[in-house]
This record gives C-alpha cells, structure tokens and sequence, in this order.
C-alpha cells in the first residue's frame, strides 16, 4: 500500500512543479489509499482517526491560507498529509517537511537569482535597505519586480515525508 501513496505522492509533486497546482483528482486517491492502510495494517478506529487528524490537518492549514502563507492546492494537501500519517506522529513530520520546505525554498531562490539578475539586483537593494534603514526610508528607486518567486510545496511534501521515514 506504500508504493501507491509514494507513486501519488510523486505525481502529485511533478504536477505541482509543472503547473505550479495539486489537482483534486490525485488527492482523493491519496486520501482513500492512506485510510485503507490504516484500516488494514490497524483497523476501523485507526482509519477514523486518521480521517480526523486529516480535518484537523486541513484547519491548519485553512488557517495559513487565511493569513497568505499558502495557497488552495497546498491546503488540501496539508490535509492528505495529515491522513496518511496520524496523529502520534505529525508534529514529526511536520518538522522534516519544513526542512524539506528549506531545502527546496534555497534551491529555487538560487534558481531565480541566477536566471534573472536584474530582478535580483532590484531584490537585493529592496532588502539590504530594509534591513539597514527599515521601513521608512526609501533611499534607492524601485521598480516593480515582474515576476514573482513561486514555490511548489508538493516537492517540499514529500522530500519532507521521505526524509521523516527516514530518520
């Protein structure tokens, strides 16, 4: 039952990269095939309180979407997380997928800074003066940076859940 959650995990990560969104029709399987492992591997009761850590994990989340830091697609795949590792262990995994997060975040501002340098001038004086002077003070003329860094969280999901299988 492991290799069809990875397998839709993987998927779900390359469509994350690709279109910069999760699709619905690869979280509900991923939600069905996790309960079916617990229900197998603990029975009934593990099965609906994965479900339940599931919704709590989705509230969680609903929380960071509501404050900006996550978008839609990364919601419901907080929430799939949740199902698929329970609730003894998702402060665990919570931790590796915010290093995962890390990991990725450093390689994709890498990846921006190197393919755009004038954005990435215009970044970096937008942030030295913030850090040196504050907010008040605007010493250097900033243009609009045209495009903005995105990062999929899917990638960073499952390095993080791989990693907490791990260690």
């Amino acid at each position: 039952m492991f290799i069809v959650i990875w397998s839709i995990l993987l998927i779900i990560s390359v469509y994350d990269l690709r279109d910069n969104r999760i699709p619905n029709i690869w979280l509900i399987p991923l939600i069905l095939s996790s309960v079916s492992h617990h229900v197998i591997t603990s029975g009934w009761d593990a099965g609906l309180l994965s479900l339940g850590v599931g919704i709590a994990a989705f509230i969680f989340g609903l929380l960071l979407y509501f404050l900006k830091a996550m978008a839609p697609g990364d919601v419901k795949l907080i929430g799939a997380v949740g199902v698929i590792v329970g609730w003894g262990e998702l402060w665990s995994a919570c931790y590796w997928i915010i290093i995962g997060a890390g990991v990725v975040g450093i390689l994709f501002s890498l990846q921006f800074f190197a393919t755009r340098s004038h954005e990435s001038k215009l970044a970096l004086n937008k942030y030295s003066q913030l850090f040196l002077y504050g907010s008040g003070k605007n010493l250097y003329p900033t243009e609009k940076i045209s495009n903005k860094l995105r990062m999929p969280f899917a990638p960073s999901v499952v390095i993080g859940l791989a990693l907490y299988n791990y260690f």
